[in-house]
């Protein structure tokens, strides 16, 4: 018998979505590449914008792909699967903005449980050397948009959950008088 877990799911707020507690990542997500990688012209293009939010938006798309699950064969588990990646991780750009507005401003606490299984589950993903190559790539670079964005909760979850922090701020050394 698989034991299950309950996750908050839906952007409204109400609803819940029952996950098993271990998900074999190997079993669970899509075999095969990550298939929405941007190409260098789009990184350049994309850091020359200064738009912090596009960033976002870009990891998330490549995060939200790796989440694609495997043909399960329980659908009613794929369904939930698809709906709490749905959730945090939306299809288009525009409620990918929206999510993030919201976890900037403190308002998306009822995904936290969702967050924080799928970066549960992205600490053992089979993809996480590829998401993490692609984040540093975006987020390994001195620009104020790179700054601002990873002060985002949601931004910055996602890049612990791939073994990647934003660089620690430099302290001055003191100095001995």
């Amino acid at each position: 018998m698989q034991q299950m877990g309950t996750l908050s799911h839906s952007v409204s707020g109400h609803g819940t979505l029952r996950l098993p507690l271990s998900v074999d990542p190997e079993a669970g997500f899509r075999a095969g590449p990550l298939r929405n990688l941007p190409s260098q012209a789009y990184f350049s293009r994309l850091l020359r914008t200064g738009d912090a939010q596009s960033l976002g938006v870009a990891l998330m798309m490549v995060v939200r792909d790796a989440f694609d699950p495997s043909p399960l064969s329980d659908i009613a588990l794929r369904r939930q699967c698809i709906a709490m990646r749905d959730a945090v991780l939306p299809r288009d750009a525009m409620r990918q903005r929206e999510i993030l507005d919201r976890f900037a401003r403190g308002e998306a606490k009822h995904l936290g449980d969702a967050l924080g299984h799928m970066m549960t589950l992205l600490v053992v993903h089979p993809q996480r050397d590829a998401l993490r190559a692609f984040a540093l790539q975006l987020f390994q670079r001195d620009s104020p948009a790179v700054v601002q964005i990873c002060r985002n909760p949601l931004v910055a979850t996602m890049l612990a959950g791939i073994g990647l922090f934003p660089k620690p701020k430099p302290h001055p050394a003191p100095t001995l008088q």
